[in-house]
């Protein structure tokens, strides 16, 4: 049994393919540029909870 690969069809999905890819690489870019965003940011979100030890209320102590 012999297996035969057919890509003769492959030229005319050709555009389709390079959009996908295109689309592809441009939301893997925005999602990079974001999460980095994040990433830098959350340092300075935390550094105002290295003031101190964190004073719970009585409302959210059990």
């Amino acid at each position: 049994m012999t297996y035969a690969f057919d890509f003769s069809g492959f030229g005319f999905y050709a555009g389709m393919l390079a959009h996908g890819v295109a689309v592809t690489l441009g939301l893997t870019a925005v999602s990079t540029v974001l999460g980095a965003s994040s990433v830098s940011r959350a340092p300075a979100s935390a550094s105002p909870g290295l003031a101190g030890p964190v004073r719970w209320s009585p409302a959210m102590s059990s």
